[in-house]
């Protein structure tokens, strides 16, 4: 190894060294981002094992991969101001790790909750009434919903949370095409099910929807793709699924305020009341009438 090499080496190993030193002071980002609890000393102090850095260093370095080259001003400019800020707003939530909570929490109890229940109702209609096969498709959704729910808190859940968002409202408009609109009433679609539209929908859930499932969030939850690569997937969706953007829209309007008024709270400014804001689901109905 020649002498320009050897400096370029050591220079971008001792980088690293110090990149990665100043990483265990981002106790907030380690937690919330990369979903590591520290262990506390006797001090009341955060350390690590060694163990749990080198898994750190590892999670934190996928993290960076996942988000390289991204960047905002490009995606609002090539898809649009609206489905561009979306994006540019997860991306901003995740930059900001102790956002990430709050936005799963929010986006789990407020959208995927809701939705969860009226696929559930289908599903236990279906096996109630002697049509096991026509559930199966429906319980692997519901698997794969509870994938989701299930992972560690993180960045990765965050991803995949909006991904599952994209992929339930995609999901719901190819089956209202199909004859069976999950967010009517249920006392009026289980009327409307016969033997065709349900033979569709079979079809449709067995060999179409897990490959726009595996684009937006993958197999078992695992992210696969690089943030740029998950846009352009959610975005094909987007483009044709109203749904989802009726979704997404108020989530993150709310998201935004809440997280303003978080900051104004941990820079000691007092907090102004907005006496007309309404709950996430209230601006659902109002805005969306699909969650009732």
């Amino acid at each position: 190894m020649s002498k320009d090499m050897k400096l370029i080496y050591e220079n971008y190993r001792v980088g690293n060294l110090l990149e990665e030193q100043d990483l265990f002071e981002r106790h907030e980002y380690i937690e919330h981002a990369l979903g590591f609890k520290p262990v506390l000393n006797e001090s009341g102090e955060s350390q690590y094992t060694p163990e749990m850095k080198s898994q750190i260093i590892e999670a934190n370095r996928n993290f960076s991969a996942f988000f390289d080259n991204f960047n905002p001003i490009k995606i609002i400019q090539k898809f649009g101001k609206e489905t561009g800020q979306l994006f540019t707003t997860l991306y901003s939530i995740i930059k900001n790790p102790k956002y990430i909570p709050d936005f799963i929490k929010a986006a789990t109890r407020k959208i995927i909750n809701e939705w969860k229940r009226k696929i559930i109702k289908v599903k236990d209609f279906l096996n109630n009434n002697s049509m096991p096969n026509f559930a199966k498709p429906f319980e692997k959704v519901l698997d794969g919903i509870n994938k989701v729910n299930s992972m560690q808190t993180n960045w990765k859940k965050a991803i995949a949370t909006t991904g599952l968002i994209i992929g339930v409202s995609y999901l719901f408009d190819k089956l209202e095409g199909l004859g069976m609109n999950l967010l009517m009433d249920f006392d009026q679609l289980k009327d409307q099910l016969t033997k065709k539209i349900l033979t569709a929908v079979e079809n449709f859930l067995i060999n179409e929807f897990p490959k726009i499932a595996l684009k937006l969030y993958g197999g078992m939850g695992t992210i696969i793709t690089g943030y740029g690569v998950f846009v352009v997937a959610a975005v094909a969706v987007l483009k044709v699924v109203n749904i989802a953007r009726q979704a997404l829209a108020p989530l993150f309007d709310r998201y935004k305020e809440l997280t303003r008024r978080r900051d104004n709270r941990d820079a000691g400014t007092p907090e102004i009341q907005f006496e007309g804001l309404q709950s996430l689901q209230e601006t659902f109905i109002k805005n969306i009438g699909v969650i009732k």
